[in-house]
């Protein structure tokens, strides 16, 4: 293939009727300013407008998976966060120790002493509660351990069976009978899974009257071993 050589300290470009003069040292300028694609040191502010992302590419040169930062749509305001100078430990968590104004805080690694951990003893400064979860009434009802640890049965139905599935041990809390709150039928509940062992080994009988709540409270000693004891006849 052929090739020549231009040489020139100037190039004329057409600018729409009138002649701009390119000096070649001006190319070359500009050239000096674009970022290399094997790397570049940027010396002012980057900025990816209209929510595009900075992405993280995977370590194979021909891999497709990236990890992202986005900004959201839309921002309050302006805030610039300064990372911190250290790097973490394990268990570490990013907080903010400082905000020089509303809108720049400053980062740092360190405890997440305001968190609870499930390995350690843990102060709670306030009440923590367990929701109630309803479970439905019909003549078979199953108590599912990990949908709560507090339950309750507006009873409409006489039950011949109390089913349970995924009791995990430690866990306690307690279990709600209640009986309609007005009219004149009641309803009895028996059929309890055998892995309910109640004082004594029987089962007690439970409130019939209208009104009246039967709760029995649980403690899970092993997955066939489920300790109960009733309290009965609470009015509502």
């Amino acid at each position: 293939m052929a090739y020549g050589k231009l040489k020139a300290d100037a190039l004329i470009r057409d600018n729409g009727g009138s002649d701009e003069e390119i000096t070649m040292a001006t190319i070359v300028g500009l050239d000096a300013n674009k970022a290399n694609l094997s790397g570049a040191t940027f010396t002012g502010d980057v900025l990816l407008d209209n929510e595009q992302e900075l992405r993280l590419g995977e370590a194979d040169a021909n891999g497709t998976n990236y990890v992202a930062l986005k900004s959201p749509a839309t921002l309050a305001q302006t805030s610039t966060w300064t990372m911190p100078a250290d790097v973490p430990v394990a268990g570490q968590v990013l907080k903010v120790t400082s905000v020089a104004n509303t809108n720049d805080p400053t980062l740092e690694w360190g405890a997440d002493a305001s968190g609870a951990s499930v390995s350690a003893e843990n102060t709670w400064t306030a009440g923590q509660r367990g929701e109630i979860t309803t479970v439905a009434s019909g003549t078979t009802i199953t108590i599912d351990f990990d949908a709560s640890n507090n339950f309750t049965v507006d009873l409409g139905h006489n039950v011949t069976t109390v089913a349970i599935s995924n009791a995990t041990v430690g866990q306690s809390g307690s279990i709600f009978l209640a009986q309609p709150t007005s009219g004149s039928t009641t309803h009895t509940v028996g059929g309890w899974n055998s892995a309910f062992k109640f004082p004594g080994g029987t089962a007690p009988t439970l409130s019939t009257a209208i009104n009246k709540v039967d709760r029995i409270d649980y403690v899970i000693r092993a997955t066939n071993q489920i300790h109960v004891v009733a309290t009965l006849d609470m009015a509502v």
